[in-house]
């Protein structure tokens, strides 16, 4: 992906993500559908990411609410750039404290 159409993803991933989270016991959950396609007609997108509201299972209505991805180089750069960016959450949002690893 090109570096401006990276920073648009982090923005959509930075605004979206919160609202689609549900905490859960041991983490998070994160409601979001992909979709891939093989012949779009509005274009060469391959995979689209859009993130639902956990709680409506019904796509977050904002400016910009989904992801368009152009190849498989770009779904897996995206993925990786979501864990990151939801790791802090979850370690912030989880309903119990991580119980201690057994010596």
């Amino acid at each position: 992906m090109k570096p401006e159409r990276e920073l648009k993803v982090e923005r959509v991933i930075d605004e979206m993500l919160p609202r689609a989270i549900r905490p859960t016991n041991a983490g998070i959950r994160i409601s979001l559908d992909i979709y891939l396609s093989e012949d779009d007609k509005a274009g060469s997108d391959w995979a689209s990411v859009v993130f639902l509201d956990p709680e409506t299972r019904k796509q977050i209505n904002a400016p910009v609410n989904s992801i368009p991805l152009d190849s498989l180089d770009a779904v897996k750069w995206w993925v990786g750039k979501l864990v990151e960016k939801a790791e802090p959450l979850m370690r912030t949002m989880r309903k119990q404290p991580r119980r201690p690893d057994p010596d």
